[in-house]
């Protein structure tokens, strides 16, 4: 008895049996994550045609690039509402992350047309709230589905929360600094040593931010893996 107690401890949840229900659960999540994945991944690439300079030179590649940008920031949101017939925190994350998909593509918009800063504060500021909250949601929706599946990882989705949380921190308050700074140089006819640490700052905070969307592609890739295994896991019973 206590060697069958030891043998399913040290079974795995791809080593375990599931019903033909778990699996088809287990087939959907997987299905649906694997084009987050991807979407995810494939949505980086219209936005570099989404830079002023592109604008400048190229105004067709831009307007194309703001039209695929905000296909693919729909589409992520309209995944993860898909998603929330599994784990119900997606549905917060969907609605959320269509609502900072919009506004971020017409923050860009506004933008390159060069509308009344005015109107980039109002849009940016909720934005950025709505899209913090969609991040959390899409987290935490992430580890909620590996809770009893595979602890580790669902530890280490909770975590890059942290992670990202104070990574934005950071950036706002580089930003505030950035701002004070500018009045700040203007009084003392310029200061090269401060304005070089801020943008030390400023370029530490960005690399850190793009290591830790990264790591997000990397969990969801394994997150993705591993409910692909189960899915072929096991006998049904």
């Amino acid at each position: 008895m206590k060697e069958f107690d030891q043998m399913m401890q040290n079974e795995g949840p791809d080593q375990m049996v599931y019903t033909d229900r778990e699996r088809q659960r287990f087939a959907y999540i997987g299905k649906w994550l694997g084009r987050l994945f991807w979407l995810m991944i494939m949505s980086n690439i219209p936005a570099l045609a989404t830079e002023k300079w592109v604008l400048q030179n190229f105004p067709l590649l831009y307007w194309m690039g703001q039209a695929l940008t905000l296909v693919s920031l729909m589409g992520i949101g309209v995944i993860l509402l898909m998603l929330s017939r599994e784990e119900k925190r997606y549905r917060t994350a969907g609605i959320c992350q269509l609502i900072a998909g919009a506004a971020s593509w017409a923050l860009n918009i506004l933008e390159g047309v060069e509308m009344n800063e005015n109107w980039t504060l109002l849009i940016s500021l909720p934005g950025l709230v709505v899209a913090l909250i969609a991040l959390y949601q899409r987290l935490m929706a992430h580890a909620d589905l590996l809770c009893d599946l595979d602890p580790t990882l669902c530890c280490k989705w909770r975590k890059l929360w942290t992670w990202n949380l104070v990574t934005c921190v950071y950036e706002i308050i580089l930003a505030m600094l950035s701002v004070f700074s500018a009045i700040v140089l203007i009084a003392l006819d310029g200061n090269l040593v401060w304005t070089l640490l801020l943008f030390i700052a400023l370029l530490i905070v960005t690399i850190v931010s793009t290591a830790f969307t990264i790591v997000e592609y990397v969990y969801l890739y394994r997150s993705v893996k591993l409910f692909r295994n189960l899915r072929e896991a096991g006998a049904a019973v």
